[in-house]
């Protein structure tokens, strides 16, 4: 997020007024009237939204605000200002999302918290489209030693939540419950409690004991005016939700919010053979063998376990072995492989550059957003060399295409974000845009959808993509498939 000067909205200058009497021509000079400030805050908490961008009075104040990212209080002149929200579309582009004029009351404090879905914003129905929830709030004044709440339920696939905040070992019942909460709905009066250490849980309102959400003791020892919104959580584990927690302490980007999981959240993990010469392969956790029949047993080259989605697993340290299918003959030891709360992992199974087989660990970034396609692509074609590799609108590569320059073995290009619609795939030897090695092949990429593209050795061509003679075919995955 980069925060932009808002010297735009506040210049404001003395008005100099000079008059002359009968007796007298010096200048009098009549003072401005006092100033009176109001501050906004931005959130962006749309999980299908793309960065945005925050406009005041048509003056850019903030932009490339990611999500689950909040601004600084920007102060403003009170009074009526024009506040815009530009979705910065994958061809660079802006698009209006809101445009609204809102009027600011002096000494008080507006957190802003953009939410709801810009998919049914674009289709022009659904129960949460994109819109911002305003949650005004006096300035604090009163006890500085002490903290004050308030919180916003900001999570739209997210229902009515029963709210409490306890102490860290308090057992959770009817009263313990400060609230409850529907999605756009906040508290309305922040609540002032003594520092210390706290617990945050979201329940079933018919049902404490059913918890959807659980923070675990969070050390709150400081003085703070902290606005907490529930967002929802898009990347892995069984939780629907993170907090995220905004105050005044921004860090260097401008950004003042912190994300808290869910204290107990798992991770997720997927697992694809991309060794043309190994055969189908078992993937031992922990020193233990798959049964038959588990998505586990005898992967098999350019298949990808579990076919869809990620399997779930507690986070932690893993030992992951890959044994030839029904023996003990292993061929792939990572002793040691960390999967962090929260987090979804690719591992596809490579030759490393010493010539060994080994697994390929790869973060994913599970978000949709629904104005683009999200594209990874891995170079894992051991034979190929350096590529080019071609996205085009028709079946000649060029450098009007959207293209990916010199890939070496084992490069990947992160998570690209492109225009939704139909493209030709080719991958060519770096430099040789006339050696078409894979492709054309046709593809459709939607919008809010993820696509992941594996290059491997395929000198048998099963997958139909190779060019006799090169050997590259292409594991699609995430529902990518050539036509």
């Amino acid at each position: 997020m980069k925060l932009l000067p808002l010297s735009a909205i506040l210049a404001a200058s003395a008005l100099i007024l000079t008059g002359c009497d009968d007796d007298d021509d010096d200048p009098v000079v009549v003072p401005p009237p006092e100033l009176t400030m109001s501050y906004v805050r931005v959130i962006h908490a749309s999980p299908d939204a793309p960065k945005v961008n925050v406009l005041v009075d048509e003056a850019t104040v903030l932009s490339e605000v990611d999500y689950q990212q909040a601004s600084t209080l920007l102060a403003l002149p009170s009074g009526s200002h024009r506040i815009q929200v530009e979705g910065i579309l994958a061809d660079g582009t802006a698009a209006t999302v809101f445009d609204a004029t809102l009027t600011l009351d002096p000494d008080i404090e507006y957190n802003i918290t953009a939410t709801g879905l810009v998919a049914s914003l674009l289709a022009g129905s659904g129960p949460t489209p994109f819109a911002p929830v305003v949650v005004p709030r006096n300035l604090l004044t009163d006890d500085p030693t002490m903290l004050r709440l308030q919180v916003a339920h900001a999570a739209p696939a997210v229902g009515n939540v029963g709210v409490h905040v306890t102490g860290p070992d308090d057992e959770l019942s009817a009263a313990t419950e400060l609230t409850e909460l529907n999605f756009g709905e906040f508290t309305e009066t922040p609540v002032m409690v003594d520092t210390g250490t706290y617990r945050v849980r979201l329940t079933d309102p018919d049902d404490a004991s059913i918890v959807a959400y659980d923070s675990g003791a969070l050390p709150l020892t400081d003085p703070a005016d902290l606005f907490i919104a529930a967002v929802a959580n898009t990347q892995s584990g069984a939780a629907p939700v993170n907090l995220l927690v905004a105050d005044n302490a921004a860090d260097e980007n401008g950004n003042d919010a912190a994300i808290i999981q869910d204290a107990n959240l798992g991770s997720g993990l997927r697992a694809t053979h991309g060794i043309s010469a190994v055969g189908g392969v078992d993937i031992w956790v922990n020193g233990s063998a798959p049964e038959m029949g588990s998505p586990l047993y005898n992967l098999t080259f350019t298949n990808t376990t579990p076919a869809q989605g990620y399997l779930d697993l507690p986070s932690g340290d893993y030992q992951i072995q890959v044994a030839l299918n029904a023996t003990t003959d292993v061929v792939i030891d990572i002793p040691a492989l960390t999967l962090m709360p929260g987090r979804a992992y690719s591992a596809t199974a490579v030759i490393d550059a010493m010539g060994a087989p080994t697994l390929w660990a790869l973060e994913e970034d599970l978000r949709s957003i629904a104005t683009e396609s999200r594209l990874r692509v891995q170079h894992g074609s051991q034979s190929a060399g350096n590529v080019d590799i071609y996205l085009s609108a028709d079946t000649t590569p060029d450098e009007g295409d959207i293209k990916l320059s010199d890939v070496p073995y084992l490069a990947e290009s992160g998570i690209l974000g492109i225009p939704p619609g139909t493209y030709n795939l080719m991958i060519t030897p770096a430099g040789d845009a006339a050696t078409i090695a894979v492709g054309p092949a046709e593809l459709t990429f939607e919008a809010g959808m993820r696509y992941t593209a594996i290059a491997v050795d395929d000198p048998d061509n099963v997958t139909g993509l190779a060019t006799p003679g090169i050997g590259i075919g292409v594991i699609g995955l995430d529902g990518l498939a050539a036509e």
